[in-house]
């Protein structure tokens, strides 16, 4: 897969700075308890147990579709848009949105 570049500023680009000066080079800044990387079942998990808390279903994919929507709401064009979010380009955030 293409590497993706996620564009950080303000406190979140500060909490990242403070995570990769604190946790070395082996690319695995968000960690569970016992100091390894998070993994797709840990993220899942989470979102469950924050479902279960809140009584609202909670997901990443949510999250992103939700971001997706808001910038195209305050008038970020679509190929910029599909370019921060990972995508070649801009065709799958036409159709859908």
């Amino acid at each position: 897969k293409a590497k993706r570049v996620i564009y950080l500023q303000g406190e979140a680009l500060a909490v990242v700075r403070r995570l990769m000066e604190s946790r070395g080079d082996d690319g695995k800044l968000f960690r569970n308890k016992r100091g390894t990387g998070w993994t797709k079942y840990a993220v899942c998990n989470r979102m469950f147990r924050l479902s279960q808390a809140t009584g609202k279903k909670h997901c990443l994919y949510d999250g992103r579709h939700g971001f997706a929507t808001r910038k195209l709401v305050q008038g970020v064009d679509h190929l910029s848009l599909a370019t921060a979010m990972g995508h070649s380009d801009g065709s799958m955030l036409a159709r859908v949105y």
